[in-house]
């Protein structure tokens, strides 16, 4: 669930797709040339158009929502190589998400009719390990650009900060829970606070909320920020840290991930197991009972989604056998979706 953090990111990045490209350019190691063009509201709007239609005789009162309606944080044209680059931005590990990435690639890829390539921007060392470990195997053919926080720049003086503080505000956001230390944290922290740019409050909120607890409360305890912390609303930000922790208590408890619109209902003392006690809304037919931690779930409704972008809507009979098709079968599906003229053709 997106949080104040990812939320502060994403909006940056969203006005200063020069940074995607230098992040791009870190991630790969090398300077990159041409431009990036954001396509930040085509995509879900071209996905909600294709996933919408009148519901046929016979199907459930939910069956316009069975299409996951794709929301990439961030997408972009990159010119010159002319191809689609879909940025993810995460500080959670959602097990479920490969299956959404994979939906986000299809359609892209489909719609675009460019390479598409996936760039995944982890908040957390422990969801850029789950990356590294997991998610790739999961990725395979689609190949996503993993950023690892550590190739960028550490902040030592002010000279980089005042050159450009939006950079320095993302790499330390990037940063602050892999290899942020509280020198660099302090560094920026006292510049955001003595400059009188509009936007300089904000920043410090947005990076205070980033920082880990012990860096984040030591700051908060040194007299020389204190008065200016407070002066800007410094329980506003740790409202945001304790909706941060709380979602993150959740997600460990047994947060069942990868459902249509990540709507979790039944969590009961902290579990939602995806059984009749934790129903969860908005499955595929109805109900999806927990399989995989929501693997087949999510890879269904990536296939559904692919599908629903090319105009293919499957009948009755071929949505129930979609709906009870074991992982192996919609994984196989899933890029022969990219090419089919009708979905009976999945089936031979």
């Amino acid at each position: 669930m997106p949080g104040h953090v990812h939320e502060g990111l994403k909006d940056i990045l969203a006005q200063r797709s020069d940074l995607v490209l230098r992040l791009l350019a870190h991630a790969l190691g090398r300077p990159l040339s041409g431009d990036l063009a954001p396509l930040a509201n085509e995509l879900p709007y071209i996905a909600r158009t294709a996933s919408r239609r009148q519901p046929a005789p016979g199907d459930a009162p939910d069956a316009e929502a069975r299409v996951n309606l794709l929301r990439v944080d961030l997408c972009f044209r990159y010119d010159p190589d002319t191809l689609t680059l879909l940025v993810e931005i995460h500080r959670q590990i959602e097990s479920g998400k490969p299956w959404t990435w994979r939906g986000y690639w299809g359609v892209a890829s489909h719609v675009y009719k460019r390479e598409v390539k996936l760039l995944l921007l982890p908040l957390d060392g422990q969801v850029l390990a789950w990356m590294r470990d997991h998610a790739r195997g999961l990725l395979a053919g689609i190949e996503p650009i993993i950023f690892d926080p550590a190739c960028l720049p550490p902040i030592e003086d002010l000279a980089p900060v005042r050159a450009d503080p939006q950079w320095a505000v993302v790499c330390m956001v990037l940063q602050a829970r892999v290899c942020a230390t509280e020198s660099s944290a302090r560094l920026l922290l006292g510049y955001l606070i003595e400059v009188d740019e509009p936007w300089s409050l904000d920043y410090a909120r947005l990076v205070m909320s980033a920082l880990p607890p012990e860096i984040a409360n030591a700051l908060s305890r040194d007299p020389e920020l204190e008065p200016e912390i407070t002066d800007f609303e410094r329980a506003g930000w740790l409202y945001h840290r304790s909706l941060e922790v709380g979602r993150q208590h959740g997600l460990e408890e047994g947060r069942v991930e990868g459902r249509v619109e990540g709507r979790v209902e039944g969590r009961v003392e902290g579990r939602v197991e995806g059984r009749v006690e934790g129903r969860v809304e908005g499955r595929v037919e109805g109900r999806v009972e927990g399989r995989v931690e929501g693997r087949v779930e999510g890879a269904l409704r990536s296939l559904l989604a692919v599908l629903g972008a090319r105009g293919l809507h499957p009948s009755e009979d071929e949505l129930g056998r979609l709906s009870g098709a074991p992982l192996a079968a919609l994984e196989a599906w899933l890029p022969q979706s990219l090419v089919v003229e009708q979905v009976g053709e999945l089936f031979a």
